[in-house]
Order: C-alpha cells, then structure tokens, then sequence
C-alpha cells in the first residue's frame, strides 16, 4: 500500500539519447526512467513508420526496437549513404512509465548511426525449368542489375555445369527478390538432367550481388533449390512456305 503522506510519480519520462545500427537494425531509445509502454505504431525514423518494430524495455530506461521490414531498413540506408541527418518523431502516446505518465510527443536527432557492414545472406532459390526462371530471395535489398551472372554455377548430380547464366534481371534496381531468366539452351539443358532424376543445387561466387551499402555476398555452395519441372508443352513458333523453291 502507499505510504503515509506519499504522493504519486506524475513527472513524464524524459527523452535522453538515441542510436541506430543499421546492419543489426536495431533503434535504442534513452529515457530517465522505466518505460515499459511503448507504442511503435507512433514512431517514425526519418519518415518510416518503426510499426513493424519489435519493442523491448529495459529497466536502466532504454527501449531497442528492432525493424522487421526490409523495405524500411533499406530507406535508411539510403539516408545514410547520401548523409540524411538521422531525426526520430513520436507522439505524445509512444511512450509511457510505469505511473502511466506520457512522453509529450516531439522530434529529437538520432546522435550515432551505425553504419550497414553486414552481407546479405540468401535466405531461398527456386527454379522453374518450364519458364526459364530462377528465383532468388535475400535477407535485404540487393543491387541486382549489378549482380555478376557469372558467379552462378550449378551443380547437378556428381557433376558441375559451370557454364554463365546468361539471362537478364527482372524488377527494380534494388529488392530483394532477384529473377534471373535462362537462355533456352540452358534451360533445356537443366530440364533433361532434372528429368533424367540428377539432384540439382545452386553455387553462389563470393561478390555475386552487394547491397546498397556495397556489401558483397559470401561464397555459398551447394545451396538447396526448389525445382519446378518443365511442364510446358512446346508450341510452334513460325512456319515458312517459300514458293520460289522447287
């Protein structure tokens, strides 16, 4: 119970410091006190909403929130590769101590940013032997129209087909999902070995893609693939009549 002649907490916390690590993707807020209500919905970092943010409180009063999505993450980034001063907005109702007293809302700088020095990673790489296409997904946005489609080698069976993927990117400038599209004479190639029942898997040169802070890939071998099989039944592309020809 209360003690005699006591009086409740009614001060608000106090904003102290923030930070953000953009190869952790972690944003840490300092307060004067605890505060365990945190509402990420009301957060903005340099206009990107921090609603997909995972919160987490400590009792010295910092509060980390690590960002889930890749599209904000890469945002930022960018900010930070062309020199974007660093701001974090919240509303009066993002942030509250244990007496429930909120923070008033308002915009403070981001003191130390940590630059991204972390590699993307390949999180998953499908195949599709009836289009030609091969589906490529990373942990981040990559630079695909710089990848180096040479860096791509397959593996099948107890072999290696070690010729280029000659294809083309597809989609933006950066994302992270990558679509490299074979030439016909390799696809039909794969699709033989495939039907023939040879394991097919993926092997990734160090450099193949960087993200957008020039962060290369690793080197990466026997990397499992989705294999779609060729289902596609062939069609006629022309038919010639020469008349003049006896």
């Amino acid at each position: 119970r209360a003690l005699e002649g006591s009086t409740g907490d009614s001060s608000a916390p106090v904003f102290s410091s923030a930070s953000f690590d953009l190869g952790q993707n972690v944003l840490t807020l300092t307060f004067d006190e605890h505060v365990p209500t945190v509402d990420q919905s009301q957060i903005t970092v340099n206009g990107q909403s921090m609603s997909s943010a995972t919160p987490a409180s400590a009792h010295d009063g910092s509060v980390t929130l690590t960002v889930a999505s890749i599209a904000v993450r890469d945002a930022l980034v960018a900010d930070s590769i062309n020199s974007v001063s660093f701001q974090v907005t919240f509303t009066g109702s993002a942030f509250a101590d244990v007496a429930s007293n909120s923070l008033a809302g308002s915009t403070e700088s981001i003191g130390s940013v940590v630059a991204d020095a972390t590699s993307p990673t390949l999180s998953s790489a499908e195949v599709d032997l009836g289009t030609g296409t091969v589906t490529l997904v990373f942990d981040e946005y990559v630079n695909q129209v710089a990848a180096t489609l040479t860096a791509l080698t397959w593996t099948i069976g107890s072999g290696i087909v070690d010729e280029a993927l000659d294809g083309s990117t597809v989609g933006a400038a950066f994302g992270e999902t990558m679509t490299v599209t074979l030439s016909e004479a390799q696809r039909a190639a794969l699709a033989e070995r495939n039907h023939a029942g040879d394991a097919l898997t993926l092997d990734l040169g160090a450099g193949f893609v960087s993200d957008r802070a020039g962060n290369a890939v690793a080197a990466e071998t026997d990397v499992s693939v989705a294999v779609t099989s060729d289902i596609v039944k062939p069609s006629m592309g022309q038919a010639i009549l020469n008349l003049n020809e006896k």
